[in-house]
C-alpha cells in the first residue's frame, strides 16, 4: 500500500509524478482515485448507475487521462478533476444511450421496425459527432468536404464554386482537409470513445 502525501498534490505535481513512473506514479494514481472517485460515483448514481458501474467508468476515465499524460497530449487548460469528470460523464452518457437503444430494440415486436429504430438512432449519433468535428475545421475545409462528400459534387464543379485553379488543386485540398479531420478525431480521446461506442 503506497502512502499518499499528507498534503494536496497540485495538478503539475500529479503530471510530473506520472511521468516519473514507479512509486511516485502509484502515489499520484492513488491520490487521483481518493480525490475524484466520490464525485464521479455520485454523478453516475444520480443518473441510473450503481457503485460498480461508477468504478468501471472512473477507471476508464483515468486510463484516458494517463495515456494523454504519457504521450504528451494532455494540456493543463483545465483542472485534472474537471477533465476526469467530463470524460467519465461522456462515457456514462454514451453507455446509457447504448442501453436505451438495446432495450428499444428488444422490446419492438416488428423486426423490420426495430432495425429501423436502432439504425436511425445510431445514424443520428454519428451525424452529431461528425457535425461537432466539422465545426472545428476552417470554413474552406468544411465547405470542400460538404461539397465532395455530402453533396457528391464533381471536382470540376467544386473548382468553380471554390475558385480553385484546376481539379488537381481541389483534390489536394480535399485530401488535406480529410487528414485534418482524421487528426482531430485521433487526438481526441473522448471523440474516439464516442465513435467506438456507436460503431
Amino acid at each position: 500500500m503506497f502512502l499518499v502525501k499528507n498534503f494536496i498534490y497540485t495538478d503539475k505535481e500529479i503530471i510530473n509524478g506520472l511521468l516519473a513512473g514507479k512509486q511516485e506514479e502509484d502515489r499520484c494514481l492513488t491520490y487521483l482515485y481518493k480525490q475524484n472517485i466520490r464525485s464521479i460515483t455520485n454523478m453516475i448514481k444520480e443518473n441510473n448507475g450503481n457503485e460498480d458501474e461508477a468504478k468501471d467508468i472512473f477507471q476508464d476515465a483515468v486510463v484516458v487521462f494517463y495515456e494523454q499524460v504519457k504521450t504528451g497530449k494532455f494540456q493543463l487548460e483545465a483542472k485534472i478533476s474537471t477533465f476526469l469528470y467530463s470524460v467519465a460523464k461522456n462515457m456514462w452518457l454514451n453507455k446509457l444511450k447504448r442501453s436505451k437503444l438495446e432495450i428499444a430494440y428488444r422490446n419492438t415486436q416488428d423486426t423490420d421496425t426495430a432495425d429501423d429504430v436502432y439504425e436511425g438512432v445510431l445514424e443520428k449519433e454519428k451525424q452529431e459527432i461528425i457535425h461537432h468535428v466539422m465545426n472545428q475545421l476552417k470554413n474552406d475545409c468544411k465547405q470542400v468536404l460538404v461539397y465532395t462528400i455530402y453533396e457528391n459534387k464533381a471536382m470540376k464543379e467544386v473548382c468553380d464554386l471554390m475558385g480553385f485553379q484546376n481539379e488537381q488543386v481541389a483534390r489536394n485540398k480535399k485530401s488535406k482537409c480529410l487528414n485534418y479531420l482524421k487528426n482531430i478525431i485521433r487526438n481526441s480521446s473522448s471523440l474516439n470513445q464516442q465513435i467506438q461506442e456507436i460503431l
